[in-house]
């Protein structure tokens, strides 16, 4: 039971790799610094400032990159607020070390404290932090009103940038419906996981209710095994590997899968 316990540990510290971690490799920092640089491009040229973070299916990453992308955000100053809404297994409290005793966005969804409370800022990250809060019963429901478009309205007015962490949106319909409400989505594909049916059906479970996908975030990419010395390098000579069959897939291949994607970073 206790070697169980250990793996499970080591499996969770492994995806929470966070940019200020002491001894983090170079490239993994540099990667985070292109992904930064993409967006800056995107949100100036298209005056935009909200963005839900997802992916097809759990445990690829998805939360760790949107912290990450946050914190990267906000080292050139910026003004930044980061979102937990995955209200059915949070994550971002748990990677920041943030003590949640108080209240948090279902908290403000349902008229039990006004926005000002559910927020936490983190002094040595310099980021704002949403985290749930209560864990509800009823998720969609709750990220459906009319009072979270609000809540969302209210944070793009007042930061630089909004980064929503959501759950996996092949899995349940809340990146969807939160991804209405901002300007658009970023899908992290963990590198040879998750199968091409399950790509293609979080791309259209998002372009069914027409939220832009400024782009896919490659994560978990084995840079040794591609012999390669940088963390984020990109080549139409790389391969795509399904998870649950041998289907292989070049990279070209996968981004004229999803042609509305502009692969950002590999790392």
């Amino acid at each position: 039971m206790k070697k169980s316990k250990e793996k499970k540990n080591t499996r969770i510290a492994r995806e929470l790799t966070l940019v200020t971690q002491k001894d983090i490799p170079f490239s993994y920092r540099e990667a985070y610094n292109s992904l930064r640089t993409n967006i800056k491009f995107i949100a100036a040229n298209e005056n935009v400032n909200s963005f839900v973070v997802t992916s097809a299916m759990q445990m690829e990453s998805k939360s760790n990159v949107a912290a990450n992308l946050a914190i990267t955000l906000a080292e050139e100053r910026k003004k930044v607020v980061l979102l937990d809404c995955d209200f059915r297994k949070p994550m971002i409290h748990c990677l920041l070390d943030v003590d949640i005793k108080g209240h948090g966005i279902t908290d403000v969804l349902t008229g039990d404290c006004p926005l000002q409370e559910a927020l936490y800022h983190h002094k040595d990250l310099m980021i704002d932090i949403m985290p749930v809060g209560t864990i509800p019963p009823n998720p969609t429901e709750l990220l459906s009103t009319a009072r979270m478009q609000r809540l969302i309205n209210a944070l793009k007015e007042a930061y630089d940038y909004v980064i929503i962490d959501t759950p996996p949106v092949s899995v349940v319909t809340d990146a969807a419906i939160v991804g209405e409400m901002v300007d658009g989505a970023f899908l992290v594909v963990r590198s040879a996981y998750a199968p091409l049916e399950m790509l293609q059906l979080a791309k259209e479970k998002l372009e069914d209710v027409d939220v832009k996908i400024f782009g896919i975030i490659l994560s978990r990419f084995n840079v040794k095994r591609k012999g390669r010395e940088s963390g984020y390098y990109y080549s139409y000579n790389d391969h795509y590997y399904s998870n649950d069959s041998e289907q292989k897939m070049s990279n070209d291949e996968l981004v004229r899968q999803f042609q509305s994607f502009l692969l950002l970073t590999i790392f």
